[in-house]
């Protein structure tokens, strides 16, 4: 009898598991947009593009950098000085001489709320982004006894691909500040969508690379500029699904064999809109963001299911419940300085909730510490109790004022992120590592000059590129009664992530 229910259980897992999907958060783990990506991701105090619907939604309400460039070719119409100084329109020269080099980097120090004035263009921006990432985790898993690992456990591939939209409501009306709205969107490169695995916690599996980062990501937002060039906010939300269902299979066959039975599967699946809220504020060479983002996850429950048998009409009725892909709350204080005219550095802190982490209310019952199986079904306490963490990252940016005039802007970053995934010694077995981060990036933006080939392109065009190293800090897990099954076991490793974005206007 136990082979027979174990058959049934094989056919309704077959059923539950929607196999073209996939399912994780890479925005989170690598970043949103190489551009905030080359500093380490810390840029809530300052991110103007459409990538701060994920990192905040407020940078929607300050003039963008596609505007600064759009409005040096609305100066030169305007002049009709086409040998202009690109770099002119809004970056200050250092001096030549030693001492003027001196006054002026001292100067960097000095007098931080100096108001500086802010370039804006005449014509409401609309922009679009296309953004791709290849992301290799590269991990050394090591078990003592017999390896129960799959394949997939080492062989991953994080690649995936963004496309933003953000569209300046000053062109429907005028509302004589900066009204922006950003939708911008995240897909695996693999060519599918989600694949929902909520496995139990028992089963060998990285909470952050692989199966648990694939997913669909939405984000959308509106920013609105409050006093003009120094305080703006945002709203934005981001959507998952939630919903109930229900299987029914007639006529199984009790057999060993893989059977096809009389089955109807009803999935009610709704958006689970998650909100999100930004501020930010500059004044003089300083900057100041905060973001709180709300947690996001995959959610079926009731999934009742029902088999009955062909032979005997024996009914067996399961409880089922789906949990997955779930993506922390998180509370972000951003603070940049621009030390130079043509230099900024910034710092930031995320804390993410992973104590609110939950599985399934099914697993919830069937692995709970609790004995007593009233206390069991009565009181819910986490199977999996991860740790809160503090994400520390600082960023560095620097445009190149460079005798040949191109525009160039470098960047370099470094983070701190540690796990929140303690050790387990019992049977439990989620897998993560603490994170050092190094990022290194650049950007090249074309400036149409109405010569030659190049004068039918109307409109600049911004290429971001990163480089990304993540080294994984080993860990070594010892259980309290190692089996073949359960082994002790060590993992560390790397990933190495490469980023491309260009940005055009609409």
């Amino acid at each position: 009898m136990y082979k027979k229910v174990k058959n049934l259980l094989t056919i309704l897992i077959m059923l539950v598991t929607i196999k073209n999907l996939k399912a994780g958060n890479y925005f989170d783990v690598y970043g949103a947009h190489p551009r905030a990506n080359g500093m380490a991701n810390a840029v809530s105090s300052f991110i103007n593009d459409v990538s701060a619907t994920f990192y905040n939604p407020a940078g929607l309400g300050m003039p963008s950098r596609l505007e600064g460039y759009y409005s040096f070719l609305e100066k030169n119409d305007d002049s009709d000085d086409k040998n202009s100084n690109q770099s002119d329109s809004f970056k200050d020269k250092l001096p030549e001489n030693f001492t003027g080099k001196l006054q002026y980097i001292l100067g960097a120090f000095t007098n931080p709320l100096k108001e500086y004035p802010k370039t804006r263009s005449k014509t409401p921006i609309h922009e679009l982004t296309l953004s791709g990432n290849y992301a290799k985790p590269v991990n050394r898993v090591r078990f003592d006894l017999y390896d129960p690992a799959s394949p997939d456990l080492k062989k991953i591939r994080d690649n995936y691909v963004a496309l933003g939209l953000s569209l300046n409501l000053n062109s429907f009306f005028d509302f004589e500040r900066i009204v922006r709205f950003g939708l911008y969107a995240g897909l695996p490169a693999s060519g599918n969508l989600a694949l929902i695995n909520d496995l139990n916690p028992t089963t060998h599996r990285f909470l952050q690379n692989g199966v648990s980062n694939e997913r669909p990501i939405i984000h959308s937002g509106i920013g609105i500029e409050i006093w003009k060039n120094h305080l703006s906010i945002g709203i934005g939300v981001q959507a998952m699904l939630k919903g109930k269902g229900a299987i029914l299979m007639k006529d199984v066959d009790i057999t060993p064999d893989k059977t096809t039975p009389n089955a109807q599967a009803i999935l009610e699946l709704k958006p689970l809109i998650m909100p999100q809220y930004g501020l930010m504020f500059h004044y003089g060479k300083i900057m100041l963001g905060v973001n709180y983002r709300r947690e996001t996850y995959a959610h079926v429950d009731p999934l009742g299911a029902q088999a009955q048998t062909t032979l005997l009409a024996i009914q067996f009725d399961f409880d089922m419940a789906l949990l997955d892909l779930y993506s922390p709350r998180a509370l972000t204080w951003g603070l940049g300085y621009q030390l130079l005219d043509n230099f900024k550095i910034t710092v930031e802190v995320t804390r993410e909730y992973w104590g609110l982490f939950r599985h399934s209310r099914t697993k919830e019952y069937v692995f709970s510490p609790i004995e007593d199986e009233f206390l069991r079904k009565n009181i819910r306490v986490p199977v999996v109790q991860f740790k809160d963490i503090n994400v520390v990252k600082v960023g560095f940016e620097w445009d190149w004022d460079n005798p040949w005039k191109i525009p160039l802007t470098f960047r370099a970053g470094i983070g701190r992120k540690p796990t929140p995934v303690p050790n387990f010694p019992n049977e439990y077995n989620w897998m993560d590592n603490d994170r050092n981060i190094y990022t290194l990036g650049v950007s090249y933006a074309y400036i149409p000059d109405q010569t030659g080939f190049t004068k039918r392109i109307k409109s600049p065009i911004i290429i971001d590129l990163v480089v990304e190293n993540q080294q994984f800090k080993s860990r070594r897990i010892e259980k309290y009664q190692p089996t073949e099954k359960n082994p002790n076991y060590s993992y560390g490793g790397y990933a190495w992530n490469t980023g491309l974005s260009v940005t055009i206007k609409l």
